[in-house]
């Protein structure tokens, strides 16, 4: 939709009314066009994005971008003042003005915790955007996630607050052995929303003209019964709609 952010792939700024603006530019455009397609499931919003890397990316922003001047409002809303900030971060700037063109280490407990507060508005405005923009144009289809690799997924404030805008949450899976517990957790954290898992595939390089991967198996009857694991393993689970195997 927007230029990422520096330091976090895939991620625009959600606070940058520019960005919000050609968002429903485009918006009006190519998904008003696909709206009354019977034969469309759904919208991806994006792929493997680095959301996890927000409470570490945000506070070495410049004021020229939105949600830094965002994070030091609200940082002068938390402390009040320039000494209580200092004291709570272990910092020593002169002003909340000065914070804008400056990096923040996060070196506090205090300092973690309001980057994982502000982390979390920055995603609620996020997903926010995103859906309330997409249904001004689109009633009839759903949002089926970020296809997030399973690193990503492991937050529960994420899938939180991705399980009030999705109607699917979407991962990446590959995995050569199901991890039902951790899929079971994704599930409860974000609401129980259905999942898709987006990606999973095998290989058997010296049966195959397949290039290897990660999950490559001896033979092609191992590859074979490796995609049937998965496929059972993931119908067992209930809340699984759908999985895509990456050609």
């Amino acid at each position: 939709f927007a230029p990422a952010l520096p330091g976090v792939r895939g991620v625009f700024d959600p606070f940058d009314e520019k960005n919000l603006a050609k968002m429903d530019a485009l918006f009006a455009k190519s998904v008003a066009e696909q709206a009354d397609d019977p034969l469309l499931i759904g919208y991806f919003l994006d792929n493997e994005q680095a959301f996890e890397d927000l409470p570490r990316a945000l506070p070495a922003l410049t004021a020229k971008h939105a949600a830094k001047r965002a994070l030091v409002a609200q940082l002068q809303s938390t402390y009040k003042t320039i000494a209580a900030f200092n004291a709570a971060w272990g910092l020593d700037a002169p002003s909340f003005e000065s914070l804008g063109d400056r990096g923040l280490p996060l070196t506090t407990q205090s300092a973690f915790a309001d980057m994982q507060a502000f982390t979390e508005r920055f995603l609620d405005a996020y997903y926010r955007s995103v859906t309330e923009t997409f249904r001004k144009y689109d009633r009839h289809h759903m949002l089926i996630g970020n296809r997030w690799q399973p690193g990503t997924a492991n937050s529960e404030t994420l899938c939180r607050v991705a399980g009030k805008y999705m109607d699917v949450i979407s991962i990446n899976y590959y995995t050569c052995g199901i991890d039902a517990a951790f899929m079971r957790r994704l599930y409860e954290w974000t609401g129980r929303k259905p999942q898709m898992w987006s990606e999973f595939y095998f290989t058997a390089t010296q049966e195959s003209n397949v290039a290897p991967s990660n999950n490559d198996l001896a033979t092609q009857r191992a590859r074979g019964l490796a995609y049937r694991t998965y496929v059972e393993g993931a119908a067992s689970l209930g809340f699984v709609v759908g999985v895509e195997w990456f050609t």
